[in-house]
């Protein structure tokens, strides 16, 4: 599978824990495929830098239904939110 480009790769942002120029760092829940360091979600952007599970561990990786700390960075992650749902494969939906 291609970092974070397999089919149906989702993360919903929890929440939103700081931003900063072109990057922003989130609580995130995978729901659907491996969201993978490097994967790029909605078109290539925003890309996902880093991953820390609990007490600050680094990780590659997460399925479902695990959460993890998230960096992210690029185009457009000032418009990150909480109930956003990023998918590798198209535009990003909200839960209710």
């Amino acid at each position: 599978m291609v970092a974070g480009g397999g089919r149906g790769d989702e993360l919903e942002i929890i929440s939103v824990e700081e931003t900063g120029p072109g990057t922003a760092v989130c609580l995130v829940r995978c729901l659907a495929g491996v969201a993978r360091v490097g994967g790029r979600f909605e078109t290539g952007t925003p890309v996902l830098d880093r991953m820390d599970r609990a007490e600050h561990v680094p990780v590659d990786f997460i399925d479902p239904p695990h959460t993890a700390k998230a960096r992210f960075s690029g185009e457009g992650v000032r418009a990150l939110r909480p109930r956003i749902v990023m998918s590798s494969t198209g535009p990003r939906r909200y839960v209710y």
